[in-house]
């Protein structure tokens, strides 16, 4: 082969490759592949990625965290009680109960109920009798534990004549949040 022919050659290539990249779409340019690189086509040029930012609606919120509350019942002679919520602990429930039922009977006291993350009632009968007496209970709610310590004391005034149960105390010790 001459060197005009050589010439011809390569013009022809040149033209045909830039008829090639002129055919493809705006944005992208014209590529060659395969092994004898004869053959071309289209393809976006490749740009590096770009970070994103982060979406804070998909960011997984924090999680909470509950800390325990604790109640306590303490009964004593007759229908005298004292009680304690919201307490950190079990310990200091039960002191501040037992501490409030001896203030009112001025001795023996015992704790009826402990509880936690729950809710309390006290129940009485016979106010001011040789049988008055008082009955506790606990449950996830207060209506709940208000009509468990109205059956506990039915039950336990039940040899009395009349029996007139009345509910005295009620509240609750539900977790707090802790932040």
């Amino acid at each position: 082969m001459n060197h005009r022919s050589l010439c011809t050659l390569g013009l022809w290539l040149a033209i045909g490759g830039t008829a090639i990249a002129a055919s493809c779409p705006p944005g992208q340019r014209a590529t060659s592949r395969g092994a004898n690189a004869s053959k071309t086509s289209c393809a976006t040029p490749s740009r590096p990625r770009e970070r994103k930012p982060v979406d804070q609606a998909r960011v997984a919120p924090a999680r909470i965290e509950w800390s325990d509350r604790w109640g306590a019942i303490a009964t004593g002679h007759g229908n005298a009680f004292g009680v304690a919520a919201e307490k950190l602990n079990k310990h200091d429930a039960e002191t501040t109960a037992l501490a409030q039922c001896r203030g009112a009977v001025g001795g023996n006291c015992v704790i009826a109920q402990s509880y936690s993350n729950q809710c309390g009632a006290v129940a009485h009968h016979g106010a001011g009798t040789a049988s008055a007496g008082a009955s506790s209970a606990s449950a996830a709610t207060i209506e709940q534990a208000e009509r468990l310590s109205l059956q506990r004391c039915e039950k336990a005034a039940a040899s009395a004549i009349a029996v007139d149960c009345q509910v005295a105390y009620s509240g609750c010790s539900y977790p707090a949040r802790a932040d």
